[in-house]
């Protein structure tokens, strides 16, 4: 698993690089490139979480 700040850089390189063409959200797309994970600080993770968030 990346780090979030992996996940961050990455998706914005593609938003700068989309300059606004189908990327209308910004924020909503950076959150969305690290939100998936979140599931991590559960208090009861399990990875079955995981491949639920990432669907």
């Amino acid at each position: 698993m990346s780090y979030p700040m992996v996940h961050l850089k990455i998706a914005y390189g593609l938003l700068v690089r989309d300059d606004g063409e189908r990327i209308k959200r910004s924020g909503d797309f950076l959150l969305g490139s690290v939100a998936p994970d979140a599931v991590h600080f559960h208090d009861s993770y399990d990875v079955s979480l995981k491949e639920r968030s990432h669907i």
